[in-house]
């Protein structure tokens, strides 16, 4: 114990001022009784009373010993210290210097650094930051200083971490995952990953499957619903290609924000989830979106089913509600699976069953085939 408190910058600081008091006492106190001496033998002897310098010696022994015993405070402290407590007084005294104290501040704020490190918490970086700012060696502080502040930037994710915990954003997401990728470290980037896991619902549930390659993405942490079919029934689990599931879970994240900003439609529809289809359906790199998605023309009261089924037919259909809504371009806001595809999916690599010709025709469905398209020219939208 007393050797942790010889360790402690504070301590060492009261010390090193109790010392330079001694040091003066030390210094003064011979001095004064020099001075003393003099003038009181001065005296004496200006009094030509033998007596009276006999009697000013005698009186001078007292001054003498306890001068000497003020000179020789700190090692007969020393000695009785090491006799009664067995402990090394001395340490404490000679580390109770300018380096000394500077030194010992230093491993205060190394271990206090060790416990933000270990922690990542603010609280710990706080006071690892004023241990720091109490070193006056610049060379060591600069040194301390860039590990606080690589500390500070892993308690700076974990913040982020939190906040999009509450407001999730595909973008955040793919932004912080790369951040915790690209950390040497390789401890705290595992905590941080956990962390992450552990914060974020993004679930990701491996699904059995001859081909190995299947997964099923838990969706329940998205921000609006997914309504299976026409009975709107709440779809809370996909099962995709492992490659471009994880990159569908955040498409749809943003989806959700189209849904909330565009008034003319309230939900996301699904149809071609289900793995068992023939093509790329049953490979899990499909599905159709908003089939039973209806718009009516709040000017003529039709409504308009564009996206339901495919082929010819659904062509005509698709013909009629981009001439008669949309006076004959595809890119209105009323037309939502094309601007679904052209804001957030063609960049990522999916192609849309809106762009083959028209007896292939099928609007509500998307395809990942990492940007090849390898299908007719779509046929040519003509309006009487």
């Amino acid at each position: 114990m007393f050797l942790s408190i010889c360790d402690s910058p504070e301590i060492l600081s009261v010390i090193r001022i109790v010392k330079i008091i001694i040091n003066i006492i030390m210094v003064i106190a011979p001095i004064i009784l020099i001075i003393s001496l003099m003038f009181s033998f001065a005296s004496a002897v200006k009094s030509n009373d033998d007596g009276a310098l006999v009697k000013e010696f005698r009186n001078s022994i007292p001054k003498i010993i306890a001068t000497l015993l003020i000179f020789f405070v700190p090692t007969i402290i020393n000695v009785i210290l090491s006799i009664t407590l067995n402990v090394p007084y001395k340490q404490c005294f000679s580390s109770a210097t300018p380096e000394g104290i500077n030194n010992a501040y230093a491993t205060l704020a190394k271990n206090e650094l060790a416990n933000a490190r270990n922690s990542l918490k603010d609280s710990d970086y706080q006071r690892a930051k004023r241990a720091i700012n109490k070193i006056k060696d610049a060379s060591t502080k600069n040194e301390l200083n860039n590990e606080l502040n690589e500390i500070k930037s892993y308690i700076d994710l974990i913040n982020e971490i939190n906040a999009l915990e509450k407001n999730f954003n595909s973008k955040k997401y793919l932004e912080l995952r790369n951040k915790i990728d690209n950390i040497q470290d390789e401890t705290i980037k595992d905590k941080l990953k956990k962390y992450f896991e552990d914060h974020i619902k993004l679930k990701i549930y491996a699904k059995v499957t001859p081909s190995g390659t299947l997964k099923s993405f838990n969706i329940r942490s998205l921000k609006c619903p997914v309504y299976y079919g026409s009975k709107k029934q709440n779809r809370y689990t996909f099962t995709f290609d492992s490659n471009v599931g994880e990159q569908l879970f955040l498409i749809f994240n943003d989806l959700c924000d189209f849904v909330d900003q565009n008034p003319y439609i309230s939900y996301l529809q699904d149809d071609g989830f289900a793995v068992g289809k023939e093509g790329y359906h049953g490979l899990g790199l499909a599905f159709d979106l908003n089939d039973h998605w209806t718009y009516t023309d709040p000017n003529t009261n039709k409504t308009y089913g564009p996206y339901a089924g495919q082929g010819p037919n659904t062509w005509s259909r698709y013909t009629k509600f981009i001439c008669e809504v949309c006076d004959g371009k595809e890119d209105c806001d009323q037309n939502v699976n094309y601007q679904i595809f052209k804001i957030y999916f063609e960049q990522s690599g999916w192609c849309w069953g809106g762009n083959w010709y028209s007896e292939w025709f099928d609007p509500m469905h998307f395809e990942y085939r990492n940007g090849a398209c390898s299908v007719k020219e779509p046929t040519p939208i003509q309006c009487n």
